[in-house]
């Protein structure tokens, strides 16, 4: 005897590639978003150009140099968001967009045009936000910072400054023939007479003594305009001077003399520059201040202070070097300082700043994490009251403040990370990075009794990190965006270098999805509005493009728009979108509780809200072979028992009113005859809300025949 019985799975979660897995879950949903109203997948996903209402993606456009993908891109946010500045990377070049613009040619800003084009499988730009700067470093170039005002500065001092030159002094003489060096604005008495001191502002270095013989050494440093300060110059060449007496109109004294140095000029960024020396005995060890000279265009100074008129003791060597890591790939900002990696020629050192001085780096400020296993540092991301250090095989952690000290312990080894740029933090859960084995959570922390945790976010999806491209993992990147709830991580697989599958985590239903190869993303961030911005991973010929041809080129928008870019059209001033990406839907292997019994299924029940003739094309599966479908057609999203609902085709496009979506049920019939699996697959490119399905069947008490033997 038959019965009849019903398996119902509602609501449908997200993708889990286990054996067995959850009947609620799926072998695989392609580009589906997950819709919080419905608590359903829904297709309303595509991609516009930047440039929406330009049919060349405004100056995207342009031929000659810019006629590449772009290979990083960023959005450096301030004044409370109100001021977004997009910095993207094209053809070795860094650009500023500037929208605001009214012609494509100047709707960019060129900003550096020597950078070096990442390879395929190469780490990208680094971008970290420090006060009102954004470092820039990619391992190669010469690290940089941005000032949001199209200003480039370097990052740290390259070099220490060079020596100032005390000029000679010439001794005064009885004619009353004053030195350049001889203060001579007040004299004792009146006529050439000789000044000994007693101005109370040009005090004179000298001694108003015959006697005694002064010695001083200077130095010199820059200072920029966030109050970094270079290393500490040479010593300049000695001043030594003995005073003499000179006798002019019956007037007989000791004149008392300045200094007059020669001092250069500092790099760009440079505001201002320090003068120190020593006091009158020339002890070389200690230096005191003089002057700070308030620009960077005065080539020489006068020295008028006495000893007792110097202030603070000048800062030892050791408290500003020369930036220790020219090659560095990314930074962090944590405790007011700025971490820095030291590069491919030095992996496993990290350095840090002085607080609130991103360019001044002191001589014994680094850690150097190679004494224990794990491989070099491939990434830094802060994280409540810890810094992050990712490496290839561990993950250790910078505690304390620039205060009490910073001190480096260890977290977890055997797991590590690839990619900086697939570091992201996710408020109220943690922070995500993608590891060789899948994509792990670090939640919690330290302080408060609270522990800090590691947890594998990617349980179920094991096959697809097996398919990764290891040596093209460090381009792999990733984003997340609050508005649309939404994690976004873009891996290379097959062995190609190119990330040809997205990963979403959707933090609505803690579930994940998948992105086709349709999406060419290189990189991707988000903007003030937690829209999805990615830079192209590939560029179509400029001009305008035979009728449907696709056009690929420049940074692109993820939107809810059912279409792929857009392409060329015979209008050439109307942009015309591109047809959508397909929407592919895999259920699970369903043996109904029952896998020793035969089913005979009958009929599938989508549950969906209807939004007119969206066509959607389904297929059948048994006994988990994939290699054989059975074909059922395509179904209309349309009411079954009621009239349709009017749609916008191209013959009712003036008339057409527009109708609310219904949710309903849409039978398809299942001809795959008994099984002992069952499974379906939807595909199609309209937009489709799908919210669950059930499969009505008959059993019959038919078990599975006895398995194959030898004999």
């Amino acid at each position: 005897m038959k019965t009849m019985a019903r398996q119902i799975v509602n609501p449908q979660l997200g993708m889990d590639l286990s054996i067995p897995a959850s009947p609620n879950t799926a072998q695989l949903i392609e580009n589906f978003t997950y819709d919080p109203q419905t608590k359903g997948w829904t297709t309303h996903l595509g991609f516009e150009p930047f440039f929406h209402t330009d049919p060349g993606n405004g100056p995207f456009n342009h031929t000659g140099l810019f006629t590449k993908p772009v290979d990083s891109i960023y959005v450096f946010q301030k004044h409370g968001s109100k001021q977004q500045n997009i910095l993207y990377e094209c053809n070795g070049r860094l650009l500023q967009l500037a929208p605001w613009r009214d012609t494509s040619s100047t709707q960019r800003i060129v900003l550096d045009q020597s950078r070096t084009i990442p390879a395929p499988n190469a780490v990208r730009t680094s971008y970290e936000p420090f006060g009102k700067y954004c470092i820039i470093t990619n391992g190669i170039d010469e690290p940089v910072k941005y000032r949001a005002d199209g200003r480039l500065y370097p990052l740290g001092w390259a070099e220490q400054p060079g020596s100032p030159t005390v000029s000679s002094i010439r001794v005064p003489d009885a004619d009353g023939n004053l030195t350049a060096l001889e203060a001579s604005d007040n004299y004792v008495g009146s006529g050439s007479n000789i000044y000994q001191g007693d101005d109370t502002y040009f005090e004179g270095v000298t001694s108003s003594t015959d006697t005694v013989e002064v010695e001083y050494v200077y130095r010199m440093s820059f200072v920029n305009e966030n109050g970094s300060e270079s290393p500490m110059s040479n010593d300049s060449n000695k001043l030594v001077y003995k005073g003499a007496s000179v006798t002019r109109d019956s007037n007989s004294g000791v004149p008392k003399l300045c200094a007059v140095l020669n001092i250069p000029t500092g790099p760009r960024g440079t505001v201002a520059r320090r003068i120190y020396r020593t006091q009158s005995d020339g002890v070389r060890s200690l230096f005191y201040f003089v002057e700070e000279i308030k620009n960077n265009h005065d080539t020489e100074y006068v020295d008028y202070r006495q000893d007792q008129s110097l202030g603070a003791q000048a800062p030892n060597r050791t408290d500003s070097i020369s930036f220790p890591a020219k090659s560095t790939r990314f930074t962090a900002a944590f405790k007011n300082c700025l971490f820095v990696d030291g590069g491919e020629m030095d992996p496993t050192r990290l350095y840090f700043s002085k607080p609130l001085e991103p360019d001044r780096f002191g001589a014994l400020d680094f850690f150097e994490v190679g004494t224990r296993e794990g491989g070099d540092i491939t990434g830094l991301e802060a994280y409540y009251n810890s810094l992050l250090v990712f490496r290839e095989n561990a993950i250790d952690l910078i505690r304390g403040d620039s205060v009490q000290g910073f001190e480096i312990v260890p977290f977890v080894e055997g797991i590590g990370a690839f990619s900086h740029n697939a570091i992201v933090a996710v408020p109220n859960l943690g922070v995500t990075f993608l590891s060789r084995d899948g994509i792990y959570l670090i939640m919690g922390g330290l302080d408060g009794g609270s522990n800090l945790q590691l947890k594998k976010l990617s349980v179920g999806l094991d096959e697809i990190f097996e398919r990764l491209s290891v040596d093209a993992m460090p381009a792999a990147v990733a984003a997340f965006s609050s508005k649309e709830k939404e994690l976004h991580y873009y891996l290379p697989v097959s062995g190609r270098t190119k990330l040809q599958m997205g990963l979403v985590f959707h933090i609505n239903n803690g579930a994940w999805s998948q992105r086709s190869a349709d999406f060419p993303i290189r990189c991707i961030t988000t903007d003030k509005d937690g829209n999805f911005l990615f830079g192209c991973d590939d560029y179509s010929p400029a001009g305008t493009p035979g009728n449907n041809v696709l056009i690929r080129r420049g940074i692109y928008a993820i939107s809810a728009k059912r279409a792929a870019g857009t392409q060329g059209s015979t209008s050439a001033d109307i942009p015309k979108e591109a047809e959508p990406v397909q929407f592919k839907f895999r259920s699970q292997w369903l043996d109904f509780g029952l896998p020793y019994l035969k089913k005979f299924p009958k009929y599938l029940y989508l549950y969906v809200m209807t939004t007119g003739d969206m066509n959607v094309k389904v297929d059948f599966y048994k006994n988990r072979d994939w290699s054989t479908p059975y074909d059922a057609g395509v179904a209309i999203m349309q009411v079954p028992d009621s009239k349709d609902q009017d749609v916008y085709d191209k013959s009712k496009w003036d008339t057409a009113v527009w109708e609310d979506k219904r949710l309903t049920q849409v039978r398809v019939p299942i001809t795959t005859g008994a099984a002992s699996t069952l499974a379906f697959e939807m595909s199609g490119i309209e937009n489709f809300i799908f919210i669950g399905y059930s499969i009505e069947y008959q059993a019959d008490g038919t078990m599975t025949i006895r398995g194959k033997r030898s004999d």
